[in-house]
C-alpha cells in the first residue's frame, strides 16, 4: 500500500485527539469552567476566543516551522505545549488570568499540530486524491466532536474542570508517540513520489490527469508575493473565515444556548455538538471527495448553502430536537466549506509557496474568525438571547456564497508563475 494512506490514518489521529477535543469539546465545559473559576458567560468565551486567536496568528510561525524543520517536527512541539497546557489547566490554573494565559497556549500549540501542518502533508504526498485524502484526515475532527463533546460533559462535574484536562493530557501523550514513529513529512524521505508514481511517469501522469479532471489544477506555480495580488485570494479568506466564525461561536455556545432556552440537562444540550460532529464526519470525506470531481467553490457554495439553512432552523428552534437538526446541518455544511478553502489554493496556486498561503489563509480566517466565541457570548449576555448572532452569521454566509459563486473563478496566472 502507498505509504501516503499510512499518513493519512496518522494525520487523522492527529486531528481528532490534539486540537479537537478542546475545539469541539470547550462547550461542555463551560458550565464547570464559570462556576469552579467564578467567571461570567462571556470571560469564559473570551478564553476560548483567545484559543483559536491564538492559532490563526501563529500561522505564519507553523509556516516557518514546516518550511525549516518540517511537520514531524512541528507536529511534536506543538504537542508538546498541548500537554503542558492541558497539565496546568487540570493542576495550576485558578482565576480569570492565568486562565486566558494558558489558553493563549493552547492556540499556540494548537496551530504547530493542527490544521496547516497537516494539509501541507497531505499536499506533498498527494496530487490526484488531494481532496479525498484530506478529506479522510479531516473526518478525525468530526469523531473527535462527536465522542468528546458528552465525554467532557460526563467528566466535568459542577465546577470540576481539572480531571477532563488531565485525560486530554494523557491522550496527547500517546498520540504523540503515534506521530514519532509514523509520520514521513514527504514521499522524497522513502524514495516515492505523489500518489505513488514511479520514477519518470510523474509528469505525464499529472499533464494526462489535468485533461481529464473537470477541475482546474494550475500547473504553474505562483510565488506568494503574486498569490496576495490576487483578489479571488481574499474570497477564499473570507470564505474560511465565515467558516471559523461560525464553527466557534455554535460549538462554544451550543450548550449554553440549549440549557438556557429549552431547560434542558449539560449532557442533553452537549448532544447538540456530537450532532454537528456526527453530520461533519461525512461531509468532511464527501467534501474532499467531490474537491476531486469538481470545483471546490461550488463544494464550498453548497456548504455555504446548508449554514444558511442551519442558522433559519436555530433561529426557529422550538424543541431541542429542531436544536439538534439545525446543528447537525451546520455540521454538513462546516465540512463542506472548510476542506474546500485549501483545495481552492492549492488548485489556482500551486504548491511552491503553499505553506505560507495557505497558512496566511488560515491566519486571517481564524484570527478573525476567533472573535465568534466571544461576540456571541457577549450578545447572548447583555441581551439575553442568542437570536442576533444567528443573524450575523446568516448574513455573512449569504455574502460568501455570492462571492464564492460570482466571482471565485480561475484566476490568470502571473508572468512570474513557473511550470510545475
Amino acid at each position: 500500500m502507498f505509504y501516503g494512506w499510512i499518513n493519512v490514518i496518522v494525520l487523522f489521529l492527529c486531528y481528532g485527539l490534539f486540537v479537537a477535543p478542546i475545539n469541539y469539546g470547550f462547550g461542555s465545559l463551560v458550565p464547570s469552567i464559570t462556576t469552579g473559576m467564578g467567571l461570567t458567560l462571556s470571560q469564559a468565551m473570551l478564553g476560548f476566543t483567545l484559543f483559536i486567536l491564538a492559532m490563526g496568528l501563529c500561522n505564519p510561525i507553523t509556516s516557518a516551522s514546516l518550511n525549516r524543520f518540517g511537520a514531524k517536527r512541528t507536529f511534536m512541539l506543538g504537542a508538546a505545549l498541548m500537554f503542558v497546557a492541558a497539565l496546568l489547566m487540570g493542576y495550576v490554573v485558578k482565576g480569570a488570568v492565568p486562565y486566558y494565559a494558558v489558553f493563549l497556549l493552547y492556540g499556540v500549540a494548537g496551530s504547530l499540530c493542527g490544521p496547516l501542518p497537516l494539509t501541507v502533508v497531505i499536499a506533498s504526498w498527494f496530487n490526484k486524491f488531494r481532496g479525498t485524502a484530506m478529506g479522510i484526515a479531516l473526518t478525525g475532527g468530526g469523531f473527535a466532536a462527536m465522542l468528546f463533546a458528552p465525554l467532557m460533559a460526563k467528566l466535568a462535574g459542577s465546577g470540576n474542570y481539572s480531571y477532563p484536562f488531565t485525560v486530554l493530557a494523557c491522550i496527547i501523550a500517546l498520540q504523540c508517540l503515534v506521530v514519532a514513529v509514523f509520520l514521513k513529512n514527504k514521499p522524497s524521505e522513502m524514495g516515492l513520489l505523489p500518489d505513488g508514481a514511479k520514477a519518470g511517469e510523474e509528469v505525464q501522469a499529472g499533464k494526462a490527469a489535468a485533461k481529464k479532471s473537470r477541475v482546474y489544477k494550475n500547473p504553474f506555480a505562483w510565488e506568494a508575493s503574486s498569490v496576495f495580488r490576487s483578489p479571488i485570494f481574499y474570497i477564499i479568506v473570507f470564505s474560511l473565515f465565515v467558516t471559523f466564525y461560525s464553527m466557534s461561536s455554535i460549538t462554544a455556545t451550543a450548550v449554553v444556548y440549549a440549557m438556557g432556552k429549552l431547560h434542558v440537562t449539560k449532557v442533553v444540550a452537549a448532544g447538540a455538538v456530537g450532532m454537528f460532529g456526527l453530520f461533519s464526519i461525512g461531509s468532511r470525506f464527501l467534501g474532499g471527495f467531490l474537491c476531486d470531481l469538481m470545483e471546490p467553490r461550488y463544494v464550498s457554495s453548497i456548504g455555504f448553502v446548508c449554514l444558511s439553512l442551519s442558522m433559519v432552523a436555530l433561529l426557529s428552534a422550538t424543541s431541542i430536537a429542531t436544536v439538534y437538526a439545525a446543528i447537525g446541518l451546520f455540521g454538513l455544511a462546516y465540512g463542506l466549506c472548510y476542506l474546500s478553502a485549501p483545495n481552492m489554493v492549492a488548485n489556482y496556486y500551486g504548491l511552491k509557496s503553499f505553506a505560507t498561503t495557505n497558512g496566511i489563509v488560515m491566519t486571517v480566517g481564524m484570527g478573525f474568525g476567533s472573535f465568534g466565541p466571544y461576540l456571541t457570548g457577549l450578545i447572548g449576555e447583555k441581551t439575553g438571547s442568542f437570536a442576533n448572532a444567528w443573524y450575523i452569521i446568516l448574513a455573512m454566509s449569504i455574502i460568501a456564497l455570492i462571492g464564492l459563486l460570482f466571482f471565485a473563478t480561475p484566476p490568470k496566472n502571473p508572468e512570474t508563475a513557473t511550470e510545475a
